[in-house]
């Protein structure tokens, strides 16, 4: 019976740790002469719900990518460094062509490093991956955007 009681706050926790902006529908328009736009997607998972990435290009906050998110940006053709505090590799790095997308996903797992008694402790981390156009679209669709500060 208490349980009960318990488990609308218990799904609004896991909901608060989850990205609130516009659904992905379709792909944005393509990049200004000179940049490619870039997407970080976050996939749902119960896995590390809570926790929430900053990622960060040429020293600079970009956002935090959060579960069930994306973010999407634009940077100069060429060299790119992306950066995510607790993620690996980090920084991931690409050769970017003007006018092109790029996928990125950033893939959360966890392992439960407790004694099942006195220490209940989960260890989680972050991967990037780049991902090819088609799977990428795919993976975004669902998702929503997450907050995002301009480079």
């Amino acid at each position: 019976m208490k349980f009960t009681r318990v488990l609308p706050w218990l799904f609004a926790s896991v909901l608060s740790g989850c990205a609130i902006g516009p659904a992905f529908v379709a792909p944005e328009a393509a990049p200004p002469p000179g940049l490619a736009r870039i997407y970080v997607y976050r996939p749902f998972g119960i896995v590390g719900a809570f926790g929430r990435y900053a990622l960060v290009h040429q020293g600079k906050q970009i956002g935090k990518i959060t579960n069930a998110g994306y973010l999407s940006f634009t940077v100069p053709a060429g060299r790119l460094e992306l950066f995510a505090v607790d993620c690996t590799p980090s920084p991931l790095v690409l050769e970017l062509d003007a006018g092109e997308s790029y996928y990125i996903e950033a893939d959360i797992s966890g392992f439960y490093t407790g004694d099942g008694q006195r220490r209940n402790t989960w260890d989680f981390f972050c991967t990037l991956r780049y991902r090819d156009p088609a799977t990428g679209r795919r993976a975004l669709h669902g998702l929503r955007r997450s907050n995002q500060e301009e480079p």
